[in-house]
């Protein structure tokens, strides 16, 4: 946990990846942020990981539009014996998370190489197969999500001054530095008024525009 936080350099790079970031952007819009970076290592065993979605704290139905957004970057190969993800083709249009074991039986598995980056949008019905294999499977999984949403770590309190000013201003945004709620003085609260005066043409916008 806290990879980012704890890492360095590499995965401050790393959540600003030049393929996947605009994938994601595409996905969550440009005033996204990072929820979480989290490392998996993943051993021998039959328990596999049962489908689910990982839009949480929103009620069904899910909007169509991702609230989440996932990069899996492999470190190590995907395979089925590798205990690689699965997901349930065209899933994330259907909207609700999956009840009472669906998607079990049409969950699919996702093969891929070391080095490579499974993105998917967080409404996405996933899992993971179990491992056959005795060496480690190793992932690291970068979670993003729309600016309204309260992250899994707060990236705003953690990271200092010196880690914001060694990366560009993207960085800032995709950490949550910026984020226009939240307030916690007098302050804060005008910082933030003058914030939504400067970024109102990204902050209010009709769902057709936003990208």
């Amino acid at each position: 946990m806290l990879l980012l936080s704890r890492g360095g350099r590499p995965f401050e790079k790393l959540v600003q990846h030049p393929v996947a970031l605009p994938l994601i952007t595409y996905l969550l819009g440009a005033s996204c942020t990072i929820s979480s970076v989290t490392g998996y290592v993943k051993g021998r065993g039959e328990t596999a990981l049962g489908v689910h979605s990982d839009t949480a704290y929103v009620s069904d139905p899910l909007p169509p539009y991702a609230q989440l957004a996932n990069v899996n970057y492999c470190l190590t190969d995907y395979t089925e014996a590798d205990g690689c993800l699965t997901i349930v083709p065209g899933s994330h249009r259907y909207c609700h998370r999956p009840r009472g074991g669906e998607g079990t039986r049409e969950a699919i598995p996702v093969e891929a190489p070391a080095c490579a980056a499974v993105v998917f949008h967080g409404n996405t019905w996933h899992g993971a197969k179990p491992r056959t294999k005795s060496v480690l499977r190793l992932t690291i999984s970068s979670l993003y999500c729309r600016m309204y949403m309260r992250p899994q770590e707060r990236y705003d309190s953690i990271l200092g001054d010196e880690v914001l000013e060694r990366n560009p201003p993207r960085f800032r945004d995709l950490v949550g530095t910026d984020v226009p709620t939240g307030w916690a003085s007098s302050d804060d609260a005008r910082r933030i008024v003058n914030l939504r005066k400067e970024n109102a043409g990204r902050y209010y916008r009709t769902r057709g525009q936003h990208a």
